[in-house]
């Protein structure tokens, strides 16, 4: 009974105090972002629950050509991708860089190459 206890108080705490989900909830995220070819590149991936819905925030990647009007539709469509995805996602912020590799912004000494 005393283990039953433990059990139930230590799932509940979890939930209660913002706890990250398992690793197949973050491979579903990962594969729903692949979906989009326009995405480079991606990192940061962090997810957690409030309650029992899921909070995402990640960097995308993308080619430094495309327009910010264009970059702006991409993460609409990654966002709403994974939220269709994954319904227990309640949110998703998405942070949009310019793939380094592809002459876009360099992060470590924030400079742009000519």
């Amino acid at each position: 009974m005393l283990y039953m206890s433990y059990d139930i108080s230590s799932r509940a705490a979890g939930v209660l105090l913002d706890m990250a989900p398992d690793r197949r909830v973050i491979e579903a995220i990962e594969k729903s972002i692949r979906k989009s070819p326009e995405v480079t590149s991606f990192h940061k991936l962090k997810a957690r629950y409030s309650g029992n819905r899921l909070f995402v925030d990640v960097h995308l990647r993308f080619d430094p050509a495309k327009s910010i009007d264009e970059t702006h539709a991409l993460g609409h469509r990654v966002k709403v991708q994974i939220i269709e995805d994954s319904p227990i996602v309640e949110e998703v912020n998405i942070h949009l860089e310019p793939e380094p590799a592809l002459g876009g912004y360099i992060q470590d000494d924030k400079t742009r190459k000519a």
